[in-house]
């Protein structure tokens, strides 16, 4: 840092910056009567400082002011103190360079030269005698000074040591480089480097001198700095320039321009609430120290803080790659004109510091490759939203050099999959916790850590509807900051949970943007209707609907707008924001009107619709809520809504008889229904999934065939009558001729279902589970032939099954746990025929062998103990299990276990393969692996893989002798 020039002795030793910070108050008496009238106007009586100067020794007094209406008093008591020699304005420090020199040795001559060269060059250097404002105070603003200047050059002089403000500040400089890697380029002018370096020569007296002045740490820490700084390549003088100061000035000026182009750092975040772990997490992705080129992503909806994090990384890494690139918005740059081969222009001149001539995009893809594909970059592609420009911009790994990393943001992780980036180099930033989100709310709406306490209630309700969205809380609390009116809050903060901020909802929105039809479909849907609601219902939704969710909910999900959580039944979960997003494009659809909406939700609108019979065929879907105290469905209300798709009655006011439920309804879900017995004419030619699930009051359904055929379920796939416990007989099964999936689950009245079972062709699951009184099922469900599961468990009084089944070639899962089917000899004779069953589930009795061997495919046979009958013992203690394979069996018992196990044929015929000597191992008593659960399916066991055969035909004959000896020798145990 300079110095003011002085005569004094003690004058560079001065404190900097004491007393009071106004820069005019050694201008003229007039001035201080200007400001003392100032401060008479708030009636306080603060005390100043007077200053004078003379022999250029400063001298301060303090000013006793007396406010008063009409005159004040003053007192001067002189006092003569050490003072600054400068200070600077608390305005921008963001200085490109800083110099640190003593201003006696060096200021009108060589440091003159260098600031104008600098400043000629477009260089912002921080010098005392254009950026340094008398009286100010020192501490903090000279701190901010060294931090904010990306490049330090100390000017090592002979008098350098004898300033206490210059090691200060030098020491400044090493924290800055070794924390925030600040460029340091010290020029030794007319020193030694090895002088500055072990404090000799002319910089050994001033030490001597600070050692008796000065703590030891202090002066320890200075003698670090000069050690440290002493050791760094830069100039020296009478070395590199043979004493020539004009040619050090200009190599100086290159160097520093070089060094900025390399180290340009992007703006950084006001206020960085929570980032330091993002950054850390991004890092560890990166991988820095590995010389293989990764791609890494940044994935998450709009507004959760991708660009923020990818530019503090941006900016940690830049001064390990010597070429980077960050492209912004390329989204939105990439519509333009050229948009991609400018981005392609962008990027090879941020890179080479030189403009390419690109003609047209296959031309840059193949530049960007072969200039690139030896360098060492770092580049950022800014929310990227197609494979068009990741082809553009970075199409392989190959195009980079070694070391490389490019960081990809997007809203869609489907375009992370078409980049090749690995899943484990995927970074998804979470939402800020509590705590975060209310201090950077703060930040913004009272520039302080905390609220004010007047305000804590209110702002903890604007953290709860952010749902900790950083874009959220930025924009609430910028919008709040001027006002302070607290009615003006809470007023505020009620209409935007109604219609949110233009830059809120336009950031989200562009993720939905992207979307095709049904998808933005699935997604109203959803944010409307469904939030944690079960994977299975709403899939079931949609599929009637024709959606084809499978595919549809995937891209949804990879656009971060909706996900399932991973536990019980997988509820559909969306973020707050998001959810408001979807149901606002709802609303915008109609304002005024909820009838011409094609979503209703809403009570209020819902109600207003039906007492003043606004519905139009816009509506599609519809949510009615449990109380709907003024409101009896009737008929003539489905008529004013023909296109409704979905709807849910959760009420038990409605008069009609379904004669009329709207044309184009594809579900339907009616809970709490009143009647006992429902009406024949309850049929829809378009309707392709009905629950009728959990009403008590249920008792016949259908119980009588359709007397015409036209008058029927045409389309329906999914009937759903499980936990009807009062339902005693099942419906005549011909007014569902197409019927995919029929549920009688927890029916624990049903006794029998109907012959007419058979007619259902394209029958492909039937749930009978849980109908203790269900004895048998009829013959006809042997014509079931696209039948693939079977479910009876815990059909108490079922004894046996149809000798029939033997035709149903597509069965492959039959759960008969807990019935009174108990042993293999009371399964039906042709069982054996079922070639593509692979799962048989069964409560075990009896030792004897499966007679399966004609069913190649089956190789997870779980069988169980278990007591179908209280009064029944158990007949062992132990559980079975047995795993077929093509040609022999095999079984084992486990003693003392209550968990259900199976065996891998395949990994028992890969153990036995180690050594012939082994082959009674298979039936030792060791723990057996946990029988793997289908994702579909939990309670299921599934099979990986067709199993190998697990012995020769040569060898039956030793596999029976042999379980022979094993039951022996459980006998004895």
């Amino acid at each position: 840092m300079s110095r003011k020039p002085s005569t004094s002795p003690m004058a560079d030793d001065q404190p900097r910056g004491s007393g009071f910070p106004v820069k005019s108050l050694l201008l003229g008496s007039s001035l201080i009567l200007i400001l003392l009238r100032v401060n008479l106007e708030t009636r306080t009586a603060p005390q100043f400082y007077w200053y004078s100067y003379s022999s250029r020794i400063y001298k301060k007094a303090p000013l006793i002011i007396s406010a008063t209406p009409n005159y004040c008093n003053c007192s001067f008591m002189a006092q003569q103190i050490e003072a600054s020699s400068y200070s600077f304005s608390s305005g921008s420090s963001n200085f490109d360079v800083f110099l640190n020199f003593r201003g006696e040795d060096l200021r009108k001559n060589f440091i003159s030269f260098l600031h104008k060269a600098l400043k000629n060059r477009g260089i912002n250097d921080f010098i005392d005698s254009e950026n340094l404002c008398i009286g100010e105070a020192i501490g903090p603003d000279l701190l901010k000074a060294i931090k904010g200047s990306k490049i330090s050059i100390p000017v090592f002089s002979k008098g350098y040591a004898s300033s206490k403000w210059c090691l200060l500040e030098l020491s400044h400089i090493l924290d800055c480089h070794k924390s925030k890697r600040q460029v340091v380029l010290p020029i030794f002018f007319d020193v030694e480097p090895s002088h500055v370096r072990n404090q000799s020569g002319s910089f050994e007296g001033p030490f001597r001198e600070h050692e008796k002045n000065f703590e030891s740490k202090t002066v320890e820490s200075w003698r670090e700095a000069l050690r440290v700084v002493g050791n760094l390549k830069g100039w020296v003088l009478h070395e590199d320039v043979n004493g020539d100061q004009a040619e050090l000035v200009e190599l100086v000026v290159k160097r520093v321009s070089g060094e900025l182009i390399n180290s340009t750092h992007l703006a950084e975040c006001n206020y960085p609430v929570g980032i330091d772990s993002h950054i850390n997490g991004l890092l560890s992705l990166l991988n820095i120290g590995s010389d293989d080129v990764h791609f890494v992503g940044i994935c998450g909806f709009g507004g959760i803080g991708k660009t923020t994090i990818a530019k503090e990384v941006y900016n940690r890494l830049l001064l390990s790659y010597n070429r980077h690139s960050f492209l912004f918005d390329v989204r939105e740059q990439a519509t333009q004109w050229m948009g991609l081969v400018s981005l392609q222009k962008r990027i090879l001149k941020d890179i080479f510091k030189t403009d390419i001539d690109i003609g047209d995009y296959h031309t840059g893809k193949r530049l960007i490759k072969q200039y690139l594909c030896k360098e060492k970059v770092l580049v950022v592609l800014d929310d990227v939203d197609s494979q068009e420009q990741v082809d553009a911009l970075a199409g392989a790994l190959s195009w980079f050099g070694q070391g490389s990393r490019v960081i990809i943001t997007t809203r869609d992780e489907h375009i992370l999959n078409l980049a090749k980036v690995d899943k484990d180099r995927i970074y998804r930033p979470q939402e800020l916790d509590c705590k975060q989100s209310l201090q950077l709310f703060s930040l913004h709406a009272f520039s302080t850590d905390q609220p004010h306490e007047d305000y804590m209630q209110i702002s903890h309700d604007v953290v709860r509807y952010s749902g900790g969205l950083p874009l959220t809380l930025e924009v609430v609390g910028s919008y709040l900051l001027d006002i302070r009116s607290k009615e003006e809050w809470e007023s505020t903060l009620q209409k935007l949970k109604e219609i949110p901020l233009e830059k809120i909802k336009r950031r989200l929105k562009i993720s939905y943007d992207n979307l095709d039809d049904y998808q933005k479909a699935i997604f109203l849907d959803a944010a409307c209707f469904f939030i944690g609601w079960p994977k299975e219902t709403v899939f079931s939704i949609w599929e009637a609907c024709g959606y084809h969710p499978k595919s549809s909910v995937h891209r949804i999900i990879k656009r971060s707008l909706l996900k399932f959580g991973d536990y019980g039944e997988c509820p559909l979960k969306m973020h707050d924001q998001i959810r408001d997003m979807g149901r606002n494009i709802v609303r915008e659809e109609s304002p005024t009107e909820p009838g011409k909406r094609s979503r209703l939700w809403f009570y209020g609108d819902i109600l207003d619709v039906f007492d003043e019979n606004k519905g139009t065929d816009m509506i599609k879907g519809m949510i009615l809520p449990y109380d709907l105290p003024s409101v009896y469905l009737a008929n003539e209300y489905f008529k004013m809504i023909p296109n409704l798709r979905f709807l849910e009655i959760k009420s038990e006011k409605f008069i009609g008889d379904f004669s009329e439920l709207p044309s184009a309804l594809r579900w339907f879900r009616w809970d709490d229904c009143p009647w006992d017995i429902l009406p024949t004419n309850f049929y829809h030619k378009r309707l392709v999934h009905l629950d009728l699930s959990w009403n008590i009051m249920i008792e016949q359904a259908w119980h009588i065939g359709p007397q015409d055929k036209n008058k029927r379920f045409q389309n329906l796939k999914v009937l759903d009558l499980s936990h009807c416990r009062y339902l005693s007989k099942s419906p005549d099964f011909s007014w569902f001729p197409f019927l995919e999936r029929l549920d009688f689950g927890y029916c624990k009245s049903l006794v029998k279902l109907d012959k007419s079972i058979g007619k259902l062709s394209q029958l492909k699951s039937l749930i009978v589970k849980f109908c203790y009184l269900l004895k048998m099922l009829p013959d006809d469900v042997g014509l079931l032939e696209k039948l693939e599961v079977l479910d009876a468990k815990n059909c108490r009084e079922l004894e046996k099954l149809p000798r029939s089944m033997g035709r149903m070639r597509c069965l492959r899962s039959i759960n008969l746990t807990g019935t009174r089917i108990n042993s293999i000899s009371k399964l039906p004779g042709d069982f054996s025929m079922l070639r593509n069953l692979v799962q048989l589930e069964m409560s075990y009795w009896d030792w004897e062998r499966p007679p399966l061997r004609r069913s190649p495919r089956i190789w997870n046979l779980l069988l169980e103990n278990g007591e179908p009958d209280q009064q029944k013992p158990s007949q062992h203690s132990s559980d079975m299990v047995v795993a077929n394979s093509s040609i022999g069996y095999m079984w084992t018992t486990e003693q003392n276990t209550k968990k259900r196990r199976c065996i891998n044929a395949e990994e028992q015929h890969r153990k036995r393969s180690e050594t012939e000597s082994s082959f009674f191992s298979i039936f030792s008593f060791t723990p057996l692996p946990l029988l793997a659960s289908s994702p579909m399916e939990p309670n299921k066991c599934i099979s990986l893989a067709p199993p190998s055969p697990l012995f020769s035909l040569s060898s039956q004959a030793e596999f029976e002798r042999s379980n022979s000896a094993h039951i022996e020798r459980k006998s004895e145990c």
